[in-house]
């Protein structure tokens, strides 16, 4: 629920920031898609030159591809007197060109149109010796959002980089005292607890007195001394109570102790020694790396789980046992060319989509993906290393984008 608030705050703060931005003069936040112009028959962007007009838009299609109708007069015209290039260029610069084929009345452009089809398009050629060039803009899946807009969103941009991808298996834990870390402390000999000398809580070094027993059979006091340095997490003793055998302190080492987890089925057989281990406290979050220190050769026979130990440093006392963990134990690890947080993830339409930022304008750029983890994926098409893309809030810019409208549908 509280996830669900902060999501609905951020999303109205962003709304207000950009609705401001309108109130004040400010350029607006949406780059429509261009509908500048005179519109042709077929609906596609008209060119005119004289008595001579062009009209070009894009199909779509399996493959999405320019078309374009020539007209004489507002008559059609054959596509053979027609020579046709367009160039477009995309934020950030790349430019592709075009060149085209007569079809079935119109000309057909050989290449395929890439997503998203937002770009500077610039119409070049020539129609029965009339000659023509226009430069237009035609933008979809864009937003221009204002440095200081986009800061007090909480939206995020960083540049793509290679990294590893990091495949784990999700196994609960418990913090125990380690093998070996624990002590019980028991009278030597039947006699009455005469004296105590620490509480739980206390920290105690090796030999250090615990409690004083006065022996049954002589009559004479002893100590009971601490067998290992630690900290006192129980304590049974009473002053002026007979003891015959029975655990009097228990004593175990804070500073290092072990989780226990349990693996089922094909999972065990994965995991081994020495593999990395993400360690989460559910209560707050708080999180350690370390690795495995052991795997159980045997399986359990109630539980039908493998028991699976690893060790933890914990000089600040800041993890207890019996604390309950949720552990990541990593079974392989793989170093991709492009990798981004999966926050940076979007889906738009049937595909998945991050947002490129040049200067203050954000662009959708479908993006194909192959490995991923919990926390990354792994990108095979779409975008490039040192391409700046939001991590971080990238909803907000969807929404935004949605809102505007500047998007096509397949």
């Amino acid at each position: 629920m509280i996830q669900s608030l902060t999501f609905l705050s951020r999303s109205v703060v962003f709304s207000a920031i950009i609705a401001l931005a309108a109130c004040s003069g400010a350029p607006s936040s949406h780059d429509e898609h261009d509908d500048h112009g005179p519109e042709g028959p077929n609906g596609g962007h008209l060119i005119v030159a004289g008595d001579y007009s062009l009209e070009i838009k894009i199909e779509e299609a399996a493959t999405p591809r320019f078309v374009a109708w020539a007209y004489h007069a507002d008559k059609p015209l054959s596509p053979d007197k027609v020579r046709l290039l367009v160039d477009t260029e995309r934020l950030g610069g790349a430019k592709e060109s075009f060149v085209f084929v007569a079809n079935e009345g119109r000309l057909v452009a050989s290449t395929g149109v890439g997503e998203p089809h937002s770009f500077m398009i610039e119409v070049t050629g020539e129609i029965d010796g009339q000659k023509f060039n226009e430069r237009y803009e035609s933008f979809e899946g864009r937003t221009t959002i204002e440095a200081n807009a986009a800061k007090d969103a909480g939206v995020v941009v960083a540049a793509v980089a290679p990294g590893d991808i990091v495949q784990s298996i999700s196994a609960n834990g418990v913090v125990i005292p380690r093998r070996g870390g624990e002590a019980v402390v028991t009278a030597r000999f039947p006699g009455v607890v005469r004296r105590i000398d620490a509480e739980v809580g206390n920290r105690v070094a090796k030999g250090q007195a615990l409690a004083t027993v006065e022996s049954d059979a002589s009559l004479a006091e002893y100590v009971l001394r601490s067998p290992i340095a630690g900290t006192v997490v129980a304590r049974e003793a009473r002053i002026g109570e007979s003891t015959a055998g029975e655990a009097l302190f228990t004593v175990a080492d804070l500073e290092t102790l072990s989780v226990e987890m349990r693996l089922f089925g094909a999972d065990a057989s994965r995991v081994r020694v020495g593999a990395r281990v993400r360690l989460v406290r559910p209560s707050d979050g708080a999180a350690l790396e370390t690795a495995v220190a052991r795997v159980s050769p045997v399986i359990d026979t109630a539980s039908q789980s493998v028991l699976v130990h690893t060790t933890i440093k914990n000089a600040d006392r800041s993890w207890l046992p019996g604390t309950a963990l949720r552990a990541g134990i990593e079974v392989r690890r793989t170093t991709v060319p492009i990798r981004v947080p999966v926050s940076a993830l979007q889906k738009f339409g049937a595909g998945d989509v991050v947002f490129i930022r040049i200067g203050d304008v954000y662009e959708i750029r479908p993006v194909s993906i192959g490995r991923r983890s919990e926390d990354y994926a792994e990108i095979l098409s779409g975008i490039s290393v040192g391409d700046e893309i939001v991590v971080e809030q990238s909803y907000l810019i969807k929404a935004d984008i949605e809102k505007s409208g500047a998007v096509h549908d397949h």
